[in-house]
């Protein structure tokens, strides 16, 4: 039988904390969001509509937003108390 300090003494020790989790998320947020403001999204105006490339740089930029929408509102949500 194992002795009790052979385990931790709470097993949340070893989850990452919520700031820890939030500045990931920021950091990828940012990483993903400057690059689709100054350059997929006037790639996608500047390419002509109807052209292949028109769709592929929009979809692109769709996914993007969508993807920057979800986190940016995550850490809303998980930075800001309700009511302010």
């Amino acid at each position: 039988m194992a002795a009790a300090s052979d385990y931790p003494a709470d097993k949340r020790e070893s989850r990452p904390s919520v700031s820890a989790i939030q500045e990931a998320a920021e950091l990828v947020h940012r990483i993903v969001g400057y690059p689709l403001a100054f350059i997929i999204g006037p790639l996608a105006v500047a390419t002509f509509a109807g052209k292949r490339g028109h769709h592929i740089v929009g979809w692109t930029y769709f996914v993007l937003m969508t993807f920057l929408y979800v986190t940016g509102t995550f850490l809303t949500l998980t930075r800001h108390d309700w009511g302010t």
